[in-house]
């Protein structure tokens, strides 16, 4: 089994969260000696926010969106993470930024990338 850790500025998040998950899915799916991987969670620093990230194995190629939520309480944020886990989102966490929150899910990806 293999580990990487993938890291990002907060700085790039904000101006461009679409682009990060892009650049997050294409840096596990690129087949590398060790094979593709699964982004297994967020860790979050001042400054950085961090993707630890194992080696998939056969699994489902995933694909990574990361998304503004929209949620002031517990009950609006639970309603949100439930009704993406029915569309078939994984949740993987959520980062904090002085605008709000960004959201970091995991699904399956059709198109095999």
């Amino acid at each position: 089994m293999s580990y990487r850790l993938i890291t990002f500025p907060i700085t790039e998040l904000i101006l461009d969260p679409e682009a990060i998950a892009q650049q997050l899915t294409h840096a596990c799916v690129r087949r590398t000696g060790n094979g593709r991987y699964h982004v297994t969670g967020v860790c979050q620093s001042r400054d950085h926010v961090c993707f630890p990230c194992e080696e998939a194995g056969e699994g489902p190629t995933l694909r990574y969106v990361i998304v503004p939520v929209n949620a002031d309480t517990t009950e609006e944020l639970s309603a949100d993470l439930h009704t993406r886990w029915a569309s078939g989102f994984t949740t993987l966490g959520i980062i904090y930024l002085p605008e709000g929150y960004l959201g970091v899910y995991a699904i399956p990806d059709k198109a095999k990338l």
